[in-house]
């Protein structure tokens, strides 16, 4: 839907270098047989644009923009968790999505976040999102929060877990 794809671009532009440079740092973690989780975000989604030059990878995601980046390259093996579109945001969610979290286990867990308090508890504004973005922590061997500067200092709905708990931001 058109205005669902200006929302995407217009969050895509916003703190556009500082999340070029989170996905090369992130990226530079990554190597040839690594296993990687990623939500859905516009950082999540610079964080992939920098592992399309990894061979051998595998990642996995509910992001539609994540997978149409990822799509058709031969080295990486792109698995979509399926699942429930949601309405306002172009990325998979709901029962199936959690039920087919139960059952990976990957190196890295990329995780973008609303809101990162002072105190380092990471929110989001979605119940349901939240919910499942601790799903995914839970699949990784590392798990680390992907979020620009703007993020910093704020809080939303739902906390659905600390940094201290993780290996980074």
């Amino acid at each position: 839907r058109p205005h669902d794809e200006t929302a995407t671009a217009v969050r895509l532009r916003e703190h556009a270098p500082e999340k070029i440079s989170i996905g090369r740092r992130a990226a530079e973690m990554v190597l040839p047989g690594t296993t990687i989780i990623l939500d859905s975000g516009t950082t999540t989604l610079a964080v992939a644009r920098r592992l399309k030059a990894i061979p051998k990878i595998t990642v996995v995601t509910t992001s539609l923009p994540i997978a149409s980046e990822l799509f058709g390259i031969e080295s990486i093996d792109l698995v979509l968790l399926g699942g429930r579109l949601r309405k306002d945001a172009p990325d998979l969610i709901g029962a199936i999505t959690d039920q087919n979290l139960d059952v990976f286990h990957t190196d890295f867990a990329f995780i973008g976040a609303d809101a990162i308090d002072d105190s380092g508890r990471l929110f989001n504004a979605v119940p349901d999102l939240a919910r499942m973005l601790t799903r995914m922590a839970r699949c990784a061997a590392a798990a680390y929060a992907v979020a620009d500067s703007s993020k910093i200092g704020r809080h939303e709905l739902m906390q659905f877990a600390s940094a201290a708990d993780w290996q980074g931001l």
